[in-house]
């Protein structure tokens, strides 16, 4: 993801539980969507973090930039 000067962004963070799940001929369906969701969450967070700490780096290099620029 590309952020140009001025774009806003916005980061949401999410929580995941997980529960136990006894396992039956019935629930290996069930078991086999909650691993889906649990690897969809994992990604998802992975790519907040990176977002996270891409719009950190530009809060930095803009800060050093309006430092300089006011000590001129």
């Amino acid at each position: 993801m590309s952020l140009q000067d001025g774009e806003d962004v916005l980061v949401t963070q999410e929580t995941t539980r997980t529960m136990s799940v006894q396992r039956s001929v019935g629930d290996i369906d069930a078991r086999r969507q909650i691993d889906e969701l649990a690897q969809t969450s994992a990604a998802a967070h992975r790519s907040t973090m990176e977002r996270i700490s891409h719009v950190q780096k530009q809060q930095n290099e803009i800060a050093s930039k309006t430092s300089e620029y006011l000590q001129l």
